[in-house]
């Protein structure tokens, strides 16, 4: 069993190589598939890919359940271009704030062999350092130890064509969340101005009208009178927006007159209260925790 190779080639800077023998292609889906990634990014302990969405301006959060604790990590793709080269940001939860750039490379060494250089930026020389001396290496060589047996078990020419299906009907994210409203210019000015949202896309057809509202943490909210459905805080179905300060914007919605259906909820990572729009649509808000370990 091979380890890797860890070099700091500047002040700022970890670079790590390591060299795999299974074919370029079985990596890169080793290290983008998150059915795959599960089996081998934690070590061999428990690991729950909350999030990973493998293209520029995607999130990724894993949550790892160690023997000393859980341990949650996050960051965002810079970019993505397969099979040969990743660049994200990389955070952990017991240092918020303390971002790595990560720039992962990807060469086809030819007789089933794969060289993988990962170079990792830090902000400080200090940060860099303190990377060095947590147990990085041993915690490294054991993920790349699971990867291995992984990729020796893989048989990815065994089935080509389901794996070209399965491909062809993955889902990748929610695209948009949609709510009907009555009236669209009451409805416009909630969410433009009482709620603070900015618009995407805005247009229509007549008195049809349909406007996007692109979020700043990644997705996007409609709403329209083309469905002819009836808006109701009763529907069964709630929008769920990640808001940076619960109270402080319910503050500011109720001075506005908003009516809430609760108060603010303390969950375990998070905490979360539901308003009513102008429409009558019921709106959860969220705040999630980053801080904190569950």
């Amino acid at each position: 069993m091979s380890s890797a190779k860890i070099t700091t080639p500047t002040d700022r800077e970890i670079r790590i190589e390591r060299v795999f023998h299974a074919p370029r292609d079985r990596v890169w889906r080793a290290m983008t598939d998150p059915t795959l990634a599960v089996e081998w990014w934690g070590r061999g302990n428990k690991l729950v890919i909350e999030r990973m969405e493998v293209e520029r301006g995607g999130h990724w959060r894993f949550v790892e359940h160690g023997p000393d604790g859980i341990h949650g990590f996050e960051g965002r793709y810079r970019e993505v271009a397969p099979p040969e080269r990743i660049v994200q940001t990389f955070e952990w939860d017991g240092m918020p704030g303390h971002v790595v750039v990560e720039t992962t490379t990807l060469e086809d060494l030819g007789g089933e062999r794969t060289r993988s250089v990962t170079v990792s930026l830090f902000h400080t020389t200090a940060e860099r350092d303190g990377m060095l001396k947590s147990g990085m290496e041993q915690g490294l060589n054991q993920s790349y130890a699971a990867l291995d047996r992984l990729l020796a078990a893989r048989t990815d020419d065994a089935a080509p064509a389901e794996e070209h299906r399965a491909s062809a009907l993955e889902v990748k994210k929610v695209a948009f969340t949609m709510y009907p409203v009555a009236d669209v210019a009451r409805a416009r000015t909630f969410y433009e101005e009482t709620l603070g949202l900015a618009v995407g896309l805005a247009g229509n057809q007549g008195d049809k009208y349909w406007v996007e509202y692109d979020l700043p943490g990644g997705g996007c909210f409609a709403i329209t009178n083309t469905t002819g459905d009836q808006p109701s805080a009763a529907a069964g179905g709630t929008v769920a927006l990640e808001v940076k300060d619960l109270v402080s914007l319910m503050r500011h919605l109720k001075d506005k007159g908003v009516a809430f259906k609760t108060d603010a909820i303390r969950g375990p990572r998070c905490q979360m209260a539901v308003c009513l729009d102008s429409e009558g649509n019921s709106i959860l808000l969220h705040q999630l925790d980053r801080a904190r370990t569950p």
